[in-house]
C-alpha cells in the first residue's frame, strides 16, 4: 500500500494499492477522533467501502480483539450521572453509537456510515 498524505488534511491519506491498482482514500479514524495525527506505520486494520474505480478506506490502528460477552446481555452504558465521560469530550456525539461495559473495559462502537461520511466530505 502506497500512501501519501493531503496537504489540507492530516487525517486524510490518499493510498494505492500497488497489486491491483486500486486507490482512493484514507481516513485515519484513530487521528481524526483524537483530533490531530495518529501514526499510520503502526498495525491496524483496514475497512474498505469501493465505488467505481476509488475506494474510501477506515484505518483503525491496532487489530481487533475479540471479547466473549458471555450469555448475559452486555450493558449498554448511558453517559447520564457519570463521575467520568465514557469516551473523550472531543469525539463527536453522533460517532459512538454505544459504549458497551464488560468488567474492566469499555468498548465503544463506532458509526462507520458516519465516519465514511465524513472521509467523503473532508477537504480533498
Amino acid at each position: 500500500m502506497e500512501l501519501s498524505p493531503t496537504s489540507r488534511s492530516p487525517v486524510v491519506w490518499s493510498y494505492r494499492d500497488p497489486k491491483d491498482g486500486g486507490q482512493g482514500r484514507l481516513l485515519n479514524v484513530a487521528g481524526w477522533l483524537n483530533g490531530g495525527m495518529v501514526s499510520v506505520s503502526a498495525r491496524g486494520t483496514l475497512y474498505l467501502r469501493k465505488g467505481g474505480q476509488a475506494a474510501l478506506a477506515l484505518y483503525l490502528p491496532e487489530s481487533p480483539k475479540r471479547i466473549a460477552l458471555g450469555k448475559k446481555p452486555p450493558q449498554v452504558l448511558s453517559p447520564e450521572g457519570r463521575k467520568e465521560p465514557l469516551f473523550p469530550p472531543r469525539w463527536p456525539k453522533n460517532v459512538v453509537r454505544q459504549a458497551i461495559g464488560h468488567r474492566f473495559r469499555t468498548i465503544v462502537l463506532l458509526d462507520e456510515d458516519l465516519l465514511f461520511e465524513e472521509l467523503r466530505n473532508s477537504p480533498a
